[in-house]
C-alpha cells in the first residue's frame, strides 16, 4: 500500500508538471511512465488481493451506471486540466473497478463478457510479443 501511495504522489507530480497525464510514451518521458506504473500496478494488485480475500467492499451500483461513469471519464466532455486527470486516475477509475467487480454478469451479458475476455487475452499476447517502436 505504501508503494501505491508513493506512486499516487508521482502521478500528481507528473500531471501538474506536464499539464496532464498524456505523457510517458516517448523515450525522454520514461520517468513519467515509471511514475504512472508505480501507482497503477500496486493499486491493481491491492484491489485484486482485497477482492480475492473477500475484503473489498461490494457496491450496489447498477451495471449501466458503471458504464456511463466510464464513458464520461473517457469522453471529450472531461475538462483538460491536470487535477481532473489526477482525480480520475487516483479515485474514479479504482472506484469504477470496485463497482464493476461487485456484480457478476448473467445470461447473455456473461457470454458477451467471456467472448470479449478471450479476445483480450489474444490481443494482450500480440501486443506484448511485438518489437517496441522507437520515437
Amino acid at each position: 500500500m505504501l508503494v501505491a501511495a508513493v506512486g499516487a504522489a508521482g502521478v500528481a507530480v507528473a500531471a501538474f508538471k506536464n499539464g496532464g497525464l498524456d505523457i510517458g510514451a516517448g523515450i525522454g518521458e520514461t520517468i513519467y511512465a515509471y511514475m504512472r506504473f508505480a501507482f497503477s500496478f500496486p493499486c491493481g494488485v491491492l484491489l485484486y488481493r482485497l477482492h480475492h480475500d473477500g475484503r473489498l467492499p461490494r457496491l450496489a451500483v447498477p451495471p449501466w451506471l458503471v458504464l456511463v461513469g466510464a464513458a464520461l471519464a473517457f469522453s471529450a466532455l472531461a475538462p483538460l486540466w491536470p487535477l481532473y486527470d489526477v482525480i480520475v486516475v487516483l479515485a474514479i477509475f479504482p472506484l469504477l473497478l470496485v463497482a464493476a467487480v461487485s456484480r457478476e454478469p448473467a445470461g447473455r451479458a456473461a457470454a458477451a463478457f467471456a467472448w470479449c475476455g478471450a479476445r483480450s487475452a489474444i490481443r494482450f499476447t500480440c501486443c506484448t510479443s511485438r518489437r517496441p517502436t522507437r520515437s
